[in-house]
């Protein structure tokens, strides 16, 4: 009861709350219903909130119907992986906030083969940076694909689980969690078969 009090006490009070993966809430009884009661008690207060999820809330299975129905009730976004030219432009600034340059055929390079997000992006820059300053050595084209060859595949980005859930949930028209569940419709289960295929 002690916990639960300094709980309440410290995140009912706040102005603004940043919940990030609330899919691990998944299955997590009693932390969902105070999830929802803080979600509660800051929705009368007006103090902002943002949860972040890696899939549609109503995708994510054990989870309470009032908490689900409350987190679908702001602004939803999906967001996706960032564009050629905005991951273009997050090489620019990444490598202006280091004090540094690199060839523009290597930033074009990285920029388009690196697409599945800015931390992936930012390793990039940090393995190429990392290697001129050890060698003190300007890395050209050919050294940038070999310095990323495990970074990337074929220009093709790297292909997860994730993504390749994605695709063939909307490919097929079923929820991620439905292809994960157990449900046997013939839909459902060519999406499984393919996910797995893949």
């Amino acid at each position: 009861a002690k916990t639960t009090n300094k709980f309440k006490s410290k995140y009912r009070n706040l102005d603004v709350l940043l919940l990030d993966d609330i899919h691990f809430l998944q299955g997590k009884e009693q932390t969902q219903e105070e999830v929802f009661n803080t979600f509660n008690a800051l929705y009368q207060k007006k103090a902002q909130m943002i949860f972040t999820c890696d899939r549609s809330v109503r995708d994510i299975k054990e989870m309470d119907e009032h908490l689900v129905s409350r987190l679908s009730n702001g602004m939803v976004i999906d967001l996706q992986p960032p564009n050629y030219e905005t991951r273009y432009a997050i090489i620019l600034k990444k490598l202006e906030t280091m004090g540094t340059t690199l060839e523009k055929d290597v930033i074009d390079y990285m920029a388009k083969v690196i697409e599945t997000n800015v931390r992936d992006l930012e390793q990039a820059i940090t393995k190429i940076t990392g290697y001129e300053e050890l060698t003190d050595m300007k890395v050209d084209l050919a050294k940038a694909k070999d310095l990323l060859r495990d970074s990337v595949s074929d220009n093709m980005g790297n292909i997860t689980v994730d993504i390749i859930l994605k695709v063939i949930a909307e490919n097929y028209d079923v929820s991620i969690s439905d292809i994960k569940g157990k449900k046997r419709d013939n839909r459902t289960a060519m999406a499984r078969m393919m996910a797995a295929y893949l």
